[in-house]
């Protein structure tokens, strides 16, 4: 009885031992995953497969999703057949990857995704077609990022609205102007009950206290994509 008990101790610490060295292992892969993507991070375009703008590239689409943490390719599949938008899709490789990545963006500006955006930004606006961007959660700090970088300036018309925002109002208008957008087709769509927006997107501190203990008693209901999407048109074109 003694040796079993013995043996069953000495086990349970050598699992004990095994569970802490596989977790930070992960840890420090995801933490380095993050960097990595902010350096050398890629974004892939996903196409409406049905509707009106089915099969549309990025240059006959001027409708553009670009999404935020932890969105798989399906998620961001679902969004272009449900919304008609041509997604700028950043890939999730797992929920602590991408929030290292955020905030690097957030904090250290732009990001290897966010100048591969604003080269395809100036490439459309250099044509003189309008486009209409949407940005979501992590897409708002991309988007804010990339149009500080682009080398010319919107065409006419241009819009961008900002869902679930990361950033805070006056950083996310001030982007769109430098890169040539009128404040008159500029949205910034915020939930108050939002816990992103609440810890990331405004300096107030009584919403940022709301908004904190509302989203974790809801589990972040009021920022998922499909709560804001409800909000914004589907476009007609």
């Amino acid at each position: 009885m003694l040796l079993a008990s013995v043996g069953t101790s000495y086990g349970g610490r050598n699992t004990q031992k095994a569970s802490r060295i596989l977790g930070y292992t992960y840890l420090g892969w995801q933490v380095g995953r993050g960097i990595f993507d902010y350096y050398k991070g890629k974004g892939e375009w996903v196409y409406p497969r049905e509707g009106i703008n089915a099969g549309k590239t990025y240059s006959q689409n001027p409708n553009w999703y670009i999404n935020g943490i932890n969105t798989t390719r399906a998620t961001a599949q679902r969004i272009a057949d449900q919304h008609g938008y041509a997604v700028f899709y950043n890939p999730t490789h797992g929920p602590i990857a991408d929030l290292v990545e955020s905030g690097m963006q957030k904090f250290f500006g732009g990001s290897s995704i966010s100048r591969q955006l604003a080269g395809y930004i100036s490439e459309v606006s250099a044509s003189g077609q309008a486009i209409n961007l949407i940005f979501h959660s992590q897409g708002t700090i991309i988007g804010a990022n990339a149009l500080q970088m682009v080398t010319t300036k919107l065409a006419e018309g241009s819009a961008v609205t900002n869902i679930g925002p990361a950033v805070t109002q006056g950083t996310a208008l001030s982007s769109f102007v430098k890169a040539g957008g009128s404040p008159e087709n500029f949205s910034y769509v915020a939930n108050s009950a939002d816990p992103v927006y609440a810890t990331t997107g405004t300096i107030n501190p009584f919403a940022m206290i709301y908004g904190t203990v509302t989203g974790a008693l809801t589990a972040a209901h009021y920022h998922g994509t499909d709560k804001y999407l409800s909000t914004v048109p589907t476009p007609a074109e």
